[in-house]
């Protein structure tokens, strides 16, 4: 089956709301010129879906332009297209939300589904972003029985860019400068597909494995591996300003008493 990205430069777009046929147009024949940097989001698209959203986010894409697909738990593939425009550049854009005082880039993200063998645009989603990538109020443009489609697009690609953003993420293969490529006669160029591949983490123990009763009893729970923000004030290590990666962690000190508590229960007792 081809992906979103072939049916979208091979102009299989299907029907499109006026409103939006010139987006479209314009961003069809620019990219196909122009390809994005394209990103197999399954692996991330899965993580997010098991472990839900980071407070701890960077939405400044490091590329122009990206192009994000996955394929839903249905088999239905879904894409995002997300670019950042530099103010200077949407000067005479319309309709765009109220533009915050600190507002670095303007972060436009293009909603694809697909139908019938065409990516079809759901709609598009405008929101600008300070100098720490953190986004003002989004706005969604399109039909309203779709901004629900459109707001999982937009949660998980902030998800998808900041984690791109997170020290200790591995892109595969690995995103060098563009080298200029010798192309043979009658040759389209290929396309390159990265994964993004988040740190490999320690889980907690399984509850029967052969751990030592004094271990357990002092475990409360554990936390999931997360991004936490060094962006601001002094930093990790007094230099380190980036969304870093930690890996699980038990939450409580021992030293206060977190036991993990078992009960046994007298079946002649009655109790319920």
């Amino acid at each position: 089956m081809a992906s979103l990205w072939s049916l979208f430069r091979k102009f299989k777009t299907g029907p499109v709301l006026e409103e939006f046929r010139e987006i479209l147009t314009s961003a069809s024949r620019f990219l196909v010129k122009n390809e994005p940097l394209l990103v197999d989001a399954n692996e991330t698209f899965q993580y997010f879906q098991n472990h839900g959203p980071s407070a701890a986010i960077d939405f400044t894409p490091g590329h122009e332009r990206l192009w994000l697909e996955w394929t839903e738990e249905r088999g239905t593939r879904e894409a995002a297209l997300v670019s950042r425009w530099n103010l200077a550049e949407i000067m005479d854009w319309k309709n765009l939300p109220e533009k915050p005082d600190n507002a670095r880039h303007l972060i436009e993200q293009l909603h694809f589904h697909e139908h019938q063998g065409m990516a079809v645009l759901m709609g598009c989603t405008h929101v600008f972003v300070d100098d720490m990538g953190i986004p003002s109020q989004h706005r969604h443009y399109g039909r309203e029985n779709d901004f629900d489609g459109m707001e999982g697009h937009y949660s998980l690609a902030v998800e998808i860019v900041s984690a791109m953003n997170t020290r200790g993420t591995r892109i595969e293969p690995p995103i060098e400068r563009s080298k200029a490529e010798i192309i043979k006669p009658n040759r389209n160029p290929h396309s390159v597909w990265r994964t993004v591949r988040l740190p490999k983490f320690q889980g907690p123990p399984l509850a029967d494995a052969e751990v030592a009763p004094e271990i357990l009893e002092r475990r409360e729970h554990w936390v999931r591996a997360h991004r936490r923000d060094y962006r601001k004030g002094a930093g990790m290590f007094g230099r380190v300003k980036a969304l870093v990666w930690v890996p699980e962690f038990q939450r409580g000190n021992p030293e206060l008493g977190a036991v993990k508590q078992s009960f046994a229960v007298d079946p002649q007792s009655g109790a319920k």
